[in-house]
This record gives C-alpha cells, sequence and structure tokens, in this order.
C-alpha cells in the first residue's frame, strides 16, 4: 500500500479536488481530461475505478449505488445522474433511503426523461441536447412563476422557485459530464468541425441558465427574508420576462440579425431603467434591483448566443455554396 498527503483545493463553483501524486498517474496512465468513477465506502474510503469504454456492456450497464442517510435530495439526484451520464442504463439505490425515492427527485427525471416513475430509472442514457432543452423549460417556468410570486409573493410560490432552482442545479451539473461523454466518443477531427461550435454554445447557454435561475431564487429568498418589496421590482421584471421570452425564442428557432438588434436595445433600455430605480430605491431594494442586473446579463448571453448560431448559419450557407459553384 502506498500512502500520500495531499491538500483538498478549491475546482470551479463548488468542487473540492486532490491531487494524484504524479508518479502515481504514470502508473495508472491517468491523464489530463480521463474519465474515472469515484465510489464511495460506508468507512469513509473513496475507490477509484475506470468507467467502461463506449456503450455499456450487459456487465455493466447497471449499477447499484449506496445512498447514505444523511445525503440530500439533491446530491442523490447528482449520483444517479452522473451513473446516467458516464453510460449506465439502469440504476439501483442501496441504503436505508432507497426505497422511497423523493418526489422531487422523481420530478427531476421526469422533466429530463420522459416517462411514469415505473420506468423512470429503466431508460436509456441521456445526451447534453436533451439536458439543454430541460434547462431552458426549467428557465421559462422560474420565469412564469417568479411573475405569479411578485404580485402575490405567497409561500407556496416561493418553494416552486426554490425546487425549479434544485432541478436547474442538477441539470447544470448532469449537462458537462453528458458533454464529457459526448466527446470522449468522437473524433479530435469531428471536434473540431461545425459541432464544436454546438457544444460550446450549448456550455455558455447552459451556465447563464444556472446563473439566472440564482439570481431569481436569490431575490425570492431575499423577499421571505426582509419583508421587502417595490410595484417597481414587478414592473421591470415585466420588461424582461418579455426580452427573456423573445431571446429563448431566438436561441430555439434563429431569428434574423435585425430582430436580434432590437432585443439589445431593448437589453440597454432595460439596464437604464434598472440603474435608475437603483439610485431612488431604498437599501432593502438594492440588492434584488442588483440580482436583476445579474438576470439581465444571463438575457444578453441568451441573445449573444443566438447571434453565434446564425452567423455560423450564414458561413455554412456561404461554404457549401462556394462548393457548389466549385464542383
Amino acid at each position: 500500500m502506498r500512502i500520500a498527503r495531499r491538500h483538498v483545493v478549491t475546482v470551479g463553483k463548488r468542487s473540492l479536488a486532490v491531487i494524484i501524486p504524479k508518479s502515481w498517474a504514470l502508473r495508472l496512465k491517468i491523464s489530463q481530461g480521463d474519465e474515472v468513477l469515484l465510489e464511495l465506502s460506508k468507512d469513509g474510503s473513496i475507490k477509484v475505478r475506470f468507467p467502461p469504454r463506449g456503450e455499456p456492456s450487459e456487465e455493466t450497464e447497471e449499477i447499484s449505488i449506496e445512498i447514505p442517510e444523511d445525503l440530500s435530495e439533491r446530491f442523490m439526484a447528482k449520483e444517479v445522474l452522473t451513473a446516467y451520464a458516464i453510460g449506465y442504463r439502469r440504476v439501483f439505490l442501496r441504503g436505508s433511503r432507497s426505497s422511497g425515492i423523493p418526489s422531487s427527485f422523481v420530478s427531476l427525471l421526469k422533466s429530463l426523461r420522459g416517462g411514469d416513475e415505473e420506468d423512470i430509472i429503466s431508460r436509456g442514457s441521456l445526451n447534453s441536447r436533451r439536458v439543454l432543452e430541460a434547462l431552458l423549460r426549467f428557465v421559462e417556468e422560474c420565469v412564469k412563476e417568479f411573475s405569479e410570486f411578485l404580485k402575490d409573493p405567497v409561500e407556496e410560490r416561493g418553494k416552486k422557485i426554490h425546487v425549479i432552482e434544485e432541478k436547474t442545479d442538477a441539470s447544470y451539473y448532469m449537462f458537462y459530464r453528458s458533454v464529457f461523454k459526448e466527446l470522449s466518443q468522437i473524433s479530435t477531427v469531428e471536434i473540431l468541425t461545425e459541432s464544436a461550435v454546438d457544444y460550446v454554445a450549448g456550455i455558455i447557454v447552459v451556465k447563464a441558465a444556472e446563473d439566472l435561475v440564482d439570481a431569481i431564487d436569490r431575490i425570492v429568498w431575499r423577499i421571505q427574508e426582509v419583508g421587502a418589496f417595490s410595484e417597481d421590482l414587478f414592473k421591470i421584471f415585466s420588461k424582461i420576462r418579455d426580452t427573456l421570452e423573445d431571446a429563448i425564442s431566438c436561441l430555439a428557432y434563429s431569428c434574423e440579425e435585425k430582430s436580434l438588434d432590437e432585443i439589445f436595445r431593448e437589453i440597454l433600455r432595460i439596464r437604464a431603467l434598472i440603474k435608475e430605480n437603483m439610485i431612488r430605491s431604498p437599501q432593502p431594494i438594492q440588492p434584488m434591483l442588483a440580482e436583476l442586473e445579474a438576470v439581465m446579463n444571463s438575457v444578453e448571453v441568451f441573445v449573444e448566443v443566438a447571434l453565434l448560431r446564425r452567423l455560423r448559419q450564414n458561413l455554412t450557407r456561404q461554404r457549401r455554396s462556394s462548393e457548389t459553384k466549385a464542383s
């Protein structure tokens, strides 16, 4: 047995990591970008294993996961979603909590995979496009519920938004693992083609979607905690909602550059309105306006990605037209 002492380091927004000694990595033939499976045992030890290559075989298409008593529903969902992203077809839960699957967890899987509770754990692997589509639905759902919450900030509506935030967080986590799996199964030549634009755009949109829902969720928590509210919040968010719907529509169905330019101009007008209200609003309202500014950052990202896709479509048409003329 070999033992090494290492410090835990922070990676990204929420994750922690431990550096593997270089000599161990060389011996195990591990390099940057490789995918491994981590298994947490009851005694607190962690086992590192290599996942199956390609599509799971009959021996590897099922996996059993130990669910500790103190594991939250959010992290339970992440455990199962990671297994799906790696490629397992069926997931079994072990432990004292495995007899009853939390309703919020079932709701999340239904949103991502479709189907009813009986077959929710037995469907095929997810893909990044499916998760991205689900994330945009969560954004639309969150915006709708938040609009209703601003009209009547009752606790029940606030809870719905908190649940949507949990779904978004788990889906964000799932998207990156799905992309990693898909990229590991295609050649470098394929990655360097136009499909790379779709992956990069998807990664940008997913991060913006998570940031948007997070910002709305924080506003809800603040309203619930301090009881502060302003009619101006509702008026501003109504404008944001209309602009966001246009941006998501352009993401899904493409828009002309003229339409995208108009959305950009509306974003500037809303930002100016937020700044104007920030100056004259009481202190308890100002952090909420700052969160609306964060929401606008995400809306602007959606429009920028829609423009990127539009430009790519134009370039693709030009290239194909040139190839046709050359032939």
